[in-house]
Parts: C-alpha cells; sequence; structure tokens
C-alpha cells in the first residue's frame, strides 16, 4: 500500500503495554526492506490467537519472548 505521499507501508497489529486484548491498536508502519542475506516474505494474511493474548498480558512464561 502506499499513503498520499507515496510512500509505501502495511498496517499492523501493535502494542505498547502489557494487558489484555484492549491493547492492541491498528498502526501503519513502513514496509520493511531486507537487508543482505535476509528475505522478504509477504504475508497476506494472519491471525491473533490465544498464545498471542497471553503473551502481551505479561503471562506467558515460556519463549517466544516479546522484542
Amino acid at each position: 500500500m502506499e499513503d498520499e505521499r507515496g510512500g509505501a507501508f502495511l498496517r499492523a497489529m501493535w502494542f505498547e503495554r502489557f494487558g489484555g486484548p484492549e491493547v492492541l491498536r491498528e498502526a501503519e508502519v513502513p514496509d520493511p526492506v531486507a537487508g543482505p542475506g535476509e528475505t522478504l516474505v509477504v504475508v497476506e494474511a494472519a491471525g491473533v490467537n490465544f498464545g498471542d493474548i497471553k503473551q502481551i498480558a505479561g503471562e506467558h512464561t515460556e519463549g517466544p519472548y516479546a522484542p
């Protein structure tokens, strides 16, 4: 997608603090760019599941961990 200025962006689900599903926000972020030796994978659709909600609530004590 492109914004009105011609810059490419994608929609992402984002959280800035721990909590329940109510802390999730839709955000527009710049398109990622693959670096040397990296591959960019295009994702058409993704979901948020129980494990994701437990992780943002700070209740998921096993890895992987939130960045």
